[in-house]
């Protein structure tokens, strides 16, 4: 169907999309119409797929260029470059509340609540941490007929739950991405400044990540410490037992009150030898890691 250009006004208000004709038409459709359909964002685009009822008036769907300006734990907001239809007036932005998560392929995903239906801004899994340990996430957009890369950042803090790793998005606990520890080789590597991860339990759909910190190994345990939305937090590896004479040790992560999260590391080579060591990992009673192991101090 192609592009209908409509003389309105429209208005986004607890997540749903209002149209305010012109005066002069008024007659022909009621001053205030809240429209049925479903929201996506699409290279760039912020897109109202118009429900059937509706496409003689609007067409399929109501376009609307825009530019990620703000994200939050609970609510994303954009800002309006360019419509395929006319301009909203003195309105430049679009706001919609709801929350964010991620699915099993690591794509961010930020849920819009509209009464009983729940739509889906789906950004994909281009993303990465940034040196300051907060999500960066790029997504394509049109600017004067080219394409070019926009970014926006989401602010929070790391840890390691029973199998998963999760950020907890401006520290919050009610808002929080969980991500899926990957049971493939190389999956945890310790450096002298940070920690690379994969996450991901599907083949295909893994992704490595880095957490930027230091790493130091004394008085029988691995710290790994790190700025996480300016709070400095330790992750702890303590010895838990000693085999085969001093040459394989096992690690375990444990919390501030002393308790273990569920991970354990085993050294396969003495920890006392620099270069690269290799890594044998669980998580829980059933899954396991295998993981190459860094440490050059």
């Amino acid at each position: 169907m192609p592009s209908k250009n409509i003389k309105a006004y429209f208005k986004v208000k607890d997540n749903e999309l209002f149209y305010y004709p012109p005066r002069e038409i008024t007659n022909k459709l009621s001053h205030n119409l809240k429209l049925e359909g479903k929201w996506r964002f699409l290279n760039g685009n912020c897109i109202f797929d118009v429900g059937e009822s509706y496409n003689n008036v609007f067409g399929q769907s109501i376009s609307f260029a825009a530019k990620i300006e703000k994200a939050s734990k609970n609510y994303i907001r954009f800002n309006i470059l360019k419509r395929t239809t006319p301009k909203l007036y003195n309105r430049t932005s679009l706001q919609f509340s709801g929350s964010w998560k991620v699915n099993a392929r690591n794509n961010l995903i930020f849920e819009i609540q509209r009464g009983t239906t729940t739509d889906e801004i789906i950004f994909g899994n281009n993303w990465q941490v940034t040196k300051e340990n907060n999500i960066l996430l790029l997504y394509k957009r049109k600017f004067l007929k080219k394409e070019i890369i926009s970014v926006f950042i989401l602010e929070g803090s790391w840890s390691l739950g029973k199998n998963t790793l999760e950020f907890a998005i401006e520290n919050s606990s009610n808002y929080k991405l969980k991500f899926d520890l990957a049971l493939t080789r190389r999956a945890l590597i310790f450096t002298r400044e940070k920690i690379d991860l994969t996450i991901g339990l599907r083949k295909y759909s893994t992704k490595a990540v880095s957490l930027y910190g230091s790493c130091k190994y004394s008085n029988g345990r691995l710290e790994f410490t790190a700025d996480f939305n300016n709070r400095a937090i330790t992750w702890i590896f303590k010895i838990n037992k000693r085999l085969s004479k001093d040459k394989e040790l096992i690690f375990e992560l444990v919390n501030e009150k002393d308790k273990p999260l569920g991970l354990q590391i085993t050294f396969t080579k003495e920890i006392a030898d620099e270069g690269k060591l290799f890594v044998r990992a669980s998580a829980g009673k059933e899954k396991r890691i295998e993981a190459g192991l860094y440490l050059s101090f």
